[in-house]
């Protein structure tokens, strides 16, 4: 699994406790837009990766068509995360959800496309 993009450090024995092996889990700090994309694509394209993890918050509906279009050709996850502004934004996206802090201490989650 590869981290691209993350806004803070993963915190190893955190994943452990859910199950993930950390062993497995490459973290690339990158900043810029073009990079965050650009190491997005090319992380689908290599053969031990399972699943990426995007954060990309500046992003245009052809440049995450580009980056699904990857995933699919690769047979990998592609999961983007994007600010809540971008909700109304297009997307090729099979599901989008918005999760949000919900009451108390829990997280509310809303279904805003599915196929």
């Amino acid at each position: 699994m590869v981290l691209v993009g993350a806004p803070h450090t993963p915190f190893g024995p955190g994943l452990a406790a859910w199950g993930l092996d950390v062993s497995q889990l490459l973290w690339l700090k990158v900043d810029g837009a073009g990079e965050r994309l650009w190491s997005a694509e090319q992380a689908l394209r290599c053969d031990g990766v399972q699943a990426v993890l995007a954060w990309l918050p500046a992003v245009r509906a052809t440049q995450l068509r580009r980056l699904h279009l990857a995933a699919q050709a690769q047979g990998k996850l592609l999961f983007v995360m994007r600010p809540a502004s971008a909700r109304d934004e297009a997307s090729p996206a099979v599901l989008r959800l918005l999760v949000q802090q919900g009451s108390g201490t829990g997280l509310a989650v809303q279904v805003l496309k599915r196929r």
